[in-house]
């Protein structure tokens, strides 16, 4: 099963600097992969050239020029998929994600509009939302996004009422090794939403996890505390949280999570469009290796059937 069919959450078809291989290395990647179907999304900021340094950056921390955010994002996303040749593959297999807007801006739900009136039935769900994200947040030259922000209520009700979900990035608490630093001071940034929107369909990429830090008391019970709670809440697992995480929560209690809430999860190469030929063969890999130790019910539901029941309200080009 875990060599079966993969439903691939969420692949930024544009890089951080609005950069692509495009949409037939994409294509590729996913059929050599036994991908399927994947939800694509450009990205929701782009990256300075400082004029202090000689040399274009490579890399979104390679140096300290901050990020914007970037409204054009979704227009070429627009473009790249709805100017493919072969539109019968964009329309089996790609969910076009709409993100290209400021969360913090009370105008967001009218540029997001705007977006969607423009390519009418084009868009399968508003996301990947960068919120609490690290050094994303630090360089953002902006207030800090939250998923609580009153900016995005009008947001969280527009895709209610369309059934399609929102994916949002959001660390569970800040990164810091810091004796008296225990807790999860952002989950209930998140858990205040779904409390609200009971008919919006959310997906925390990562599952709130990230690469520093402490996870003090043990992070397994606020997911599954949350997990209860919310039944309008879905997990994506990514390569990195499974390589990079395990301060975090180790391989094998996320598995034990996952096999206790199987309808619950989802997975995600979160890989961008400028490394789909170096990157995405060995994130799919990563994560066939995680579905293998689950059990064998949880694993359909895994890698296909649940995020078919998150994006089922898509309908292309109508």
């Amino acid at each position: 099963m875990a060599d079966g069919e993969l439903f691939d959450c969420c692949v930024h078809l544009l890089d951080i600097f609005q950069e692509t291989e495009g949409v037939d290395m994409l294509l590729k990647c996913m059929e050599e992969n036994r991908v399927t179907r994947a939800a694509v999304c450009g990205t929701p900021v782009t990256k300075k050239w400082d004029n202090t340094e000689k040399e274009r950056p490579k890399g979104a921390f390679q140096d300290t020029g901050r990020v914007y955010f970037f409204t054009a994002t979704d227009e070429m996303i627009a473009d790249e998929l709805q100017e493919y040749e072969d539109q019968t593959a964009i329309e089996s297999k790609i969910v076009p994600m709409a993100c290209g807007f400021n969360p913090t801006d009370n105008f967001a739900s009218k540029h997001l509009k705007r977006v969607l009136s423009k390519f009418p039935g084009f868009w399968g769900g508003v996301g990947e939302l960068y919120m609490r994200y690290s050094e994303i947040s630090m360089l953002t030259n902006e207030e800090v996004t939250r998923c609580n922000h009153p900016a995005m209520r009008d947001i969280y009700k527009l895709c209610s009422e369309k059934e399609i979900p929102v994916v949002v990035h959001s660390n569970a608490s800040s990164e810091s090794a810091k004796p008296y630093a225990v807790g999860y001071e952002y989950t209930h940034e998140f858990a205040s939403v779904l409390e609200e929107h009971r008919n919006l369909k959310m997906l925390l990429n990562g599952c709130g996890m990230f690469e520093r830090g402490k996870f003090q008391p043990p992070y397994e019970d606020e997911l599954m505390h949350n997990l209860v709670k919310y039944p309008n809440l879905f997990l994506g697992v990514t390569s990195w949280t499974i390589e990079g995480c395990q301060n975090a929560m180790s391989n094998e209690t996320l598995v034990t999570v996952v096999d206790l809430n199987p309808t619950r999860f989802v997975l995600s190469t979160d890989c961008p469009g400028n490394l789909l030929s170096t990157e995405y063969n060995r994130r799919v890999s990563i994560l066939r290796d995680f579905v293998r130790k689950l059990k064998p019910e949880t694993q359909e539901l895994v890698m296909c059937k649940n995020a078919e029941e998150l994006y089922r309200g898509r309908v292309f080009g109508k």
